[in-house]
């Protein structure tokens, strides 16, 4: 009886007049386009009618394209045939944010000195860890940039290699965003005695994966090669005027002078973080400095080594803060338009008294970059 039944739906739809009133319907999930019209008229589903079996997925799929369709007047039955190439039911690919989308900030060059304001920097970010076996809460490690509304661009070595008795396994779990001070509650910038602006407060996000570049190799004899990583939140952060992306160099041509790349020697830079005041602690207020961009032969001189895909920062002579810089934080250079790109991410040295720095070049990782956001 069930297989008559079927048969007689089938059996109906190979009879179904042509000519029918084509309207337009759609034949899956994704949204391809079809139109209703005579089974006759669809040689695909017909050979399907006439060769499927009761109770498999063909008959069920031949009916659901019927009911999107109305029944004429004659009582002949209609069915949904597909005139369009199907549609991917994946999602969109997930591209970098464009100017002027990044890049931007709702102050710029506001006051002089070292320390940044709020809004100047919207795109940094705090990597917040735990220590396993002391359990002592989140405390900031590495800096960091947001580059979509859910992934963060560091150092590789901020991520990774971290389970060791120096680091008393020292394990990455959220990141702060929108933060500038972390010993103020809600960071505000004066104009005057009677006038000032605050910031949003700062948001916590839970890390829900991390992608250290497949090649990195914490080994520091070898400089930390392809010290890069992609950091992807557990939810999307929604965009404010203290929360923004900043944009990477797609094209080197956007970055400025199109006789200028962004390792043409004595080209400034600017450099931001939690810098550390001494080997084991860092500023709680965020940091910056214009600095030169070096010479890479002149860098692998120093540092007795090639370095591959790199960029070389040179500190002022009259900088006394020679330790570190935030692990992870950007190097940064600003277009004629004012837009903000950020060319490398600092991998190291990690002693004091350097008078040179080494970043990650990301021009040389968009491809790879890209890949990571998609996952």
């Amino acid at each position: 009886m069930v297989r008559a039944v079927t048969l007689l739906v089938c059996c109906a739809l190979v009879a179904a007049a042509a000519g029918a009133d084509q309207v337009p319907c759609t034949v899956d999930e994704a949204g391809t386009g079809g139109v209703c019209g005579s089974l006759s008229d669809c040689p695909e589903l017909e050979r399907l009618a006439r060769s499927a079996r009761p109770n498999t997925p063909a008959v069920q799929r031949l009916r659901s394209l019927v009911a999107k369709c109305s029944q004429l007047a004659s009582g002949r039955i209609q069915i949904c045939c597909q005139n369009e190439e199907t549609r991917t039911s994946q999602p969109p690919r997930v591209q970098l944010p464009l100017p002027p989308t990044c890049g931007s900030r709702l102050f710029s060059k506001v006051v002089g000195g070292d320390v940044a304001v709020i809004g100047e920097f919207p795109w940094m970010v705090s990597i917040q860890y735990t220590k396993t076996r002391t359990d002592s809460g989140l405390q900031h490690g590495c800096g960091g940039t947001l580059i979509t509304s859910r992934h963060v661009l560091t150092a590789a070595h901020c991520v990774s290699f971290l389970s060791t008795p120096e680091s008393n396994e020292l394990t990455p779990v959220a990141v702060v965003l929108g933060e500038l001070d972390f010993d103020s509650e809600i960071d505000c910038l004066s104009f005057g005695p009677t006038t000032s602006t605050c910031a949003d407060r700062p948001i916590t996000v839970d890390i829900e994966a991390i992608f250290p570049h497949p090649d990195f190799q914490n080994i520091r004899q070898l400089a930390l090669p392809n010290d890069i990583a992609v950091v992807r939140l557990a939810r999307e952060v929604t965009f404010t005027e203290f929360i923004q992306p900043i944009c990477l160099p797609t094209n080197i041509s956007a970055l400025g002078d199109p006789n200028q790349t962004d390792i043409t020697p004595d080209q400034m830079g600017t450099i931001v973080g939690w810098w550390r005041t001494n080997v084991s602690s860092f500023s709680p207020v965020v940091q910056r400095a214009r600095l030169p961009i070096v010479n890479m032969s002149h860098c692998e001189r120093r540092f007795r080594r090639s370095l591959p895909s790199r960029l070389c920062v040179g500190e002022r002579p009259s900088d006394i803060r020679t330790c570190p810089r935030d692990p992870g934080g950007p190097l940064m250079v600003t277009n004629r338009f004012d837009t903000i790109f950020q060319t490398g991410i600092f991998s190291f040295p990690s002693v004091c008294g350097m008078r040179l720095a080494v970043y990650t070049r990301v021009f040389d990782y968009i491809d790879w970059i890209i890949e990571q956001i998609n996952k």
